[in-house]
Formats: C-alpha cells, structure tokens, sequence
C-alpha cells in the first residue's frame, strides 16, 4: 500500500504522458529515484517530490538525461525530393527530433507563411489533408491536447494557427515517420538556414 506522498509505476507513466516502458527505464537508470522492491509487481515506489523535482528541470535538459530514439519505433526509410534532390527521410527524422529554442520562431513563421492560403477554421479532414497525416491522428492530438479545438455542432473546428502551433511543437517533431509535407516544410526551412 503506497503511503501519502508516493506513487507507483502506473501513476508516474500517466502523469508523464510516456509509455510504461520508457517509465521504468527512467526509473532503472536512476532518472527519476526510486525503491525498487524485490517483487514482481508493484516494484517502484517513487516519490511525488522526486517527480516534481524532475518536471522542474527545462524540458532541453530532462531530454539530455535520456538517448535519442531509445524509445522511438525505427523509422521507416523513405525518400523525399527537395529540389529534386532526394534525400533520406529516416535520417532527417533523426536530426530534427527537438528543435533550438533561438530558431523556433523563424521556424513557427516558416510554418505560418506555408499556411497562409488556408481558411483560418479548419475541420479535421481538412487539418488532415494540409499536414498530411490521417484523421485518426490529428483526432488523438486533439484529445491529448497537443491541438487546440473546439468542439461545435458535433464535429472538432481547428484554428489554423493551431495546427501551426503543434507543427513548432516538441511533440510533432518527435513523429517518426512524419508526412511528406511536414518533412518538406522542415527541410525546405534547413535549406533557408544553410
């Protein structure tokens, strides 16, 4: 029985919105500290402090603590042409899994001009057909909160600065396998950066 102030694997994965897996190697590899109980269930008693003390730290430093890609599907190899120059979607995808904070808004304003012909509203077959991912999963972003909408007359409204937003966002840059257009918009800002 967890006392006031503890909490177990299942609370820590949900609260840190990662897989069950990536929580216990965080919690294996001394990230986060822990007793771990000689059992086979119920093994990690984590304190709430610890876990605060760990969201405290800048989001650049928590994702140092943890090697890139260790948790991530391996992508699939694609190509993609810029210029019609191809190249390999699977190591861009590598390279560009967290974004420097001093060219995140030259990025949003990349982002903002490649949008600039859509309607601002935007339902989520439309949010679909733009970014190139399916419905399914700008639905799932939506319910995670990582896109803001608003639900009116039973379906989801987008705004298109919020499909901008999640486009600079941490979390749409770890997508392995992102669409064409994602993957086009970035490279096309690298080859500006150049």
């Amino acid at each position: 029985m967890l006392k006031e102030g503890e909490m177990s694997l299942e609370q820590l994965y949900k609260m840190l919105h990662v897989s069950k897996r990536k929580a216990a190697w965080m919690l294996n590899n001394g990230i986060i500290p822990c007793w771990i109980r000689p059992t086979k269930t119920h093994r990690y008693i984590i304190l709430r402090e610890d876990v605060d003390a760990y969201l405290q730290k800048k989001r650049a430093d928590r994702r140092k603590e943890i090697p890139v890609g260790i948790f991530n599907a391996k992508p699939t190899r694609r190509k993609v042409e810029i210029n019609h120059q191809p190249m390999d979607s699977a190591t861009i995808a590598e390279c560009y899994i967290t974004l420097s904070d001093d060219c995140r808004d030259e990025y949003k304003a990349h982002v903002d001009k490649r949008l600039k012909y859509f309607s601002d509203a935007l339902s989520v077959e439309q949010a679909a057909e733009i970014t190139g991912y399916g419905k399914g999963m700008i639905l799932y972003h939506i319910e995670k909160k990582d896109i803001r909408a608003v639900f009116i007359s039973g379906k989801y409204i987008i705004s298109k600065a919020a499909i901008a937003d999640f486009l600079v966002s941490d979390t749409a840059f770890e997508i392995v396998n992102k669409s064409e257009w994602h993957m086009n918009t970035i490279l096309k800002f690298t080859k500006k950066k150049e």
